[in-house]
C-alpha cells in the first residue's frame, strides 16, 4: 500500500529494503521472485512530512558505512584462525516508512501495523525521527528508539540551525548507526556468552553490518 491508500492508513511503506535489481539478476533472481522473497529489513527508520527525506538521505550514508565496515572487517579477519572468523556480513537492509498521522495508524488492525512497522519481529531496530520533538512525545510507542531535537531556541539560517542541532542526513545516519551497533552488541542469543573476550565480539561483528 503507497501513496494516497497509505496515508488515509497513517503510514505505510515509502522504500522498502530491497532495491538492487542488478544484484538480483546476476544471482539469476528475477524482479517477480526477487519481489516473493521479500527479505526483512535490520532498520526501520520512520518519519513524516520534511523528515522523510531527511531519512532517505540517511539511508544512503548508513549503506556506505555497511559497505565500509564489511571491507575492514574482512581485512581484519583475514589472518585469524578459522575458529574467530566470521560469517560474510551483508549490507545492511533498512525500509522507509511514512507516519503522517498517527490517530489513523492506531485506527488500523494489528496485521496492518506490524506489516508496517514489523513490530512483530523483536531483532528489527525502528527508530523514530522527529525534528518538531524534543522528548516525551510518545514514539516509543512505535520504535525503540527516537531521534529528535536536542532543544528549541535558536535562530539563524535553516542549515546553519540544523547543524548545529545535528540533524543533517550525516548526523542522522552516525546516530542510526550506534545504536544498530550497540543492539547487535546487546541483542541476545541462545546459548550467548558475556561479551568479554574477542571469540564473542567477532562471533556478533556480522550481526552488526546486516544479519537477514
Amino acid at each position: 500500500i503507497t501513496g494516497q491508500m497509505g496515508v488515509q492508513k497513517g503510514a505505510y511503506v515509502l522504500h522498502e529494503c530491497f532495491d538492487a535489481p542488478a544484484v538480483q539478476q546476476a544471482n539469476g533472481i528475477s524482479h517477480v521472485a526477487a519481489a516473493r522473497l521479500k527479505p526483512l529489513p535490520d532498520i526501520v527508520l520512520i518519519a513524516s512530512g520534511q523528515d522523510v527525506a531527511l531519512i532517505m538521505r540517511a539511508k544512503e550514508i548508513l549503506l556506505q558505512l555497511s559497505r565500509k565496515f564489511n571491507t575492514q572487517l574482512q581485512a581484519a579477519l583475514a589472518g585469524l584462525p578459522p575458529c574467530l572468523a566470521a560469517q560474510t556480513p551483508q549490507i545492511i537492509k533498512v525500509r522507509i516508512v511514512s507516519m503522517p498521522c498517527w490517530e489513523l495508524f492506531d485506527e488500523q488492525d494489528q496485521d496492518y501495523q506490524d506489516a508496517v512497522l514489523l513490530s512483530n519481529f523483536s531483532d528489527i531496530l525502528r527508530i523514530y525521527v522527529e525534528k518538531a520533538a524534543t522528548k516525551n512525545t510518545g514514539h516509543d510507542k512505535y520504535a525503540h528508539v527516537s531521534v529528535l531535537m536536542p532543544s528549541y531556541g535558536l535562530s539563524g539560517k535553516g542549515a546553519d540551525v540544523e547543524r548545529k542541532l545535528e540533524f543533517t542526513p550525516d548526523y542522522i545516519a552516525a546516530k542510526v548507526w550506534s545504536k544498530w551497533m550497540e543492539r547487535g552488541r546487546n541483542t541476545g542469543r541462545t546459548g550467548d556468552k558475556a561479551d568479554t573476550d574477542m571469540s564473542t565480539w567477532v562471533s556478533h561483528l556480522g550481526s552488526r553490518a546486516g544479519r537477514h
